[in-house]
């Protein structure tokens, strides 16, 4: 109970402060990876992996094993990524990443831990952390699938909900890599677009494969949605 009331204090000073972000982040990062197995009345089992894409060394080398020890069970590993599309032309990808950083508040990178990239998070060149990769957690790209949507596809989605999403001169004229103050508050709604999404196309896909086992190694943000949408698609419930 001492614990319980020394933490909390500190828990809601840090969401009234910006600063603590970092902290905020520690605290969400375990040592070792957490799973959680659901089953539904076919015999189908899915493995939910809670992921970090920044977290220390040691949290990767938990996720890589249980990748292997899965796999070695029958799963099929199903990843996250969101990439642009390759036959894009170079206006139309500009545009495209534009408004995905509106949407994010930072670029889309492939390297969180880039110092020159202004537009990043702090926090997010913590020496003791790495950044989450294909071989630090043992992903197999000729066997393993990946399951997400493209930033073109988001962006549709999102903007058949909410009309095209306007770009304002401080979005045009701020050069990728640059610090992004553009947006204003309530002006995008960033989790429908990066979360509900994302996570209704997972788990209907999830729903539908024919494969018997799954191992989905998604973002911790992802998991209570992805789970609920598996309860209600394909009747899956949690393991005791």
């Amino acid at each position: 109970m001492i614990k319980f009331k020394i933490v909390l204090p500190v828990l809601m000073l840090c969401f009234l402060m910006l600063s603590c972000k970092a902290l905020i982040y520690k605290l969400n990062v375990p040592a070792t990876v957490k799973t959680e197995k659901l089953v539904n009345d076919e015999g189908r089992e899915v493995v939910i992996f809670e992921m970090a894409h920044l977290a220390k060394p040691k949290f990767y080398r938990s996720v890589s094993e249980k990748i292997e020890s899965l796999r070695q069970e029958g799963y099929v590993v199903y990843f996250e990524s969101v990439e642009f599309e390759p036959t894009q032309d170079s206006l139309t990808k500009d545009r495209q990443k534009r408004k995905v950083r509106k949407l994010l508040g930072h670029d889309l990178t492939t390297d969180y831990k880039d110092s020159t990239n202004l537009s990043l998070p702090k926090h997010f060149g913590n020496s003791k952390y790495v950044m989450q990769s294909v071989e630090n957690i043992g992903l197999d790209l000729e066997s393993d699938k990946l399951v997400d949507l493209t930033a073109q596809e988001i962006i549709e989605k999102y903007e058949a909900k909410y009309g095209e999403m306007e770009l304002n001169e401080c979005d045009l004229n701020t050069d990728f890599g640059e610090k992004y103050e553009c947006t204003e508050a309530g002006e995008v709604d960033s989790f429908y677009a990066l979360n509900t999404i994302r996570e209704d196309y997972i788990a209907e896909y999830v729903s539908e494969s024919s494969d018997q086992k799954i191992a989905l190694v998604y973002g911790k943000s992802h998991h209570y949605f992805i789970r609920a949408n598996l309860r209600d698609l394909a009747g899956f419930q949690p393991v005791d």
